[in-house]
C-alpha cells in the first residue's frame, strides 16, 4: 500500500512539475536521506508548532514523523490542491493546509492554530531560487515574524556555495546531503539578533 502511495506522489508530482516548473522547482522529489537529515534537525520535545512548507509528496512529512514530531503539532502546507490532496489521503491525522506560504500566517489562524502564542520551527523544501523575488520577499517576511525564540527555519536549496542570507538572519548550521538528486545544502538559519 505504502509503495503504491509512493508511485502515485511520483505521478502527481511529475504532472505538477511540468505544469508549473517554477513553483515546484525540482525534477525529482526530495530523496529521504534529505528529508531524515531536515527532520533530525527538528527537536521533537521542544515546544511550539513545526511548520513544513512546499510538503509536495510528503516525503519530509514522512521523516519528521518518523522523528516523532507529533501529528497534533505538525502543519504541512502545500501551494499545488492536487499534491494537498494527495497529503490529506496519506497523512490522515496531520494539519495540510492548502495555500500560499506567502499568507502563512493567515493560513495558520484559518487552521485555528496561534502561529504568535507559541515558538514556530519552519521546516521548508520551498524553490526560493527559482520563485519571483516578490513572493520570496512576502514568504521571508511571514517566517521573520513566526520565528522566535525557540523556533528556527530549516531551508534546503541545491545551491552548494554559501550565499547570502534572508535580511535578519543568520545560518547557525549547514550540511550537505550527497545522495540527493541534484546534491542539497540543508541550512538551518535563525534571526541575527539571536546569535
Amino acid at each position: 500500500m505504502e509503495s503504491l502511495a509512493k508511485l502515485r506522489g511520483w505521478f502527481v508530482f511529475t504532472r505538477e512539475a511540468f505544469a508549473n516548473p517554477r513553483e515546484i522547482g525540482a525534477v525529482v522529489p526530495s530523496s529521504p536521506a534529505l528529508a531524515r537529515r531536515m527532520a533530525r534537525l527538528v527537536d521533537p520535545k521542544a515546544p511550539g508548532l513545526v511548520v513544513e512548507l512546499g510538503a509536495g509528496t510528503g516525503v519530509v512529512t514522512n521523516a519528521l514523523l518518523d522523528q516523532g514530531i507529533p501529528p497534533s503539532r505538525l502543519y504541512a502546507v502545500e501551494l499545488s490542491p492536487c499534491l494537498s490532496q494527495l497529503l490529506r489521503k496519506r497523512f490522515q491525522d496531520v494539519q495540510v493546509l492548502c495555500g500560499d506560504a506567502a499568507n502563512l500566517r493567515r493560513l495558520l489562524r484559518r487552521a485555528g492554530a496561534d502561529p504568535l502564542a507559541t515558538p514556530v520551527t519552519i521546516v521548508s523544501s520551498l524553490p526560493l531560487r527559482s520563485l519571483p523575488a516578490p513572493k520570496v520577499h512576502a514568504i521571508v517576511r511571514e517566517i521573520g515574524v513566526l520565528i522566535r525564540p525557540g523556533g528556527s527555519w530549516i531551508q534546503y536549496t541545491y545551491a552548494l556555495a554559501h550565499r547570502r542570507f534572508p535580511p535578519g538572519f543568520i545560518r547557525s548550521q549547514s550540511s550537505f546531503v550527497w545522495g540527493n538528486i541534484p546534491p542539497a545544502r540543508v541550512d538551518v538559519l535563525v534571526p541575527a539578533s539571536r546569535r
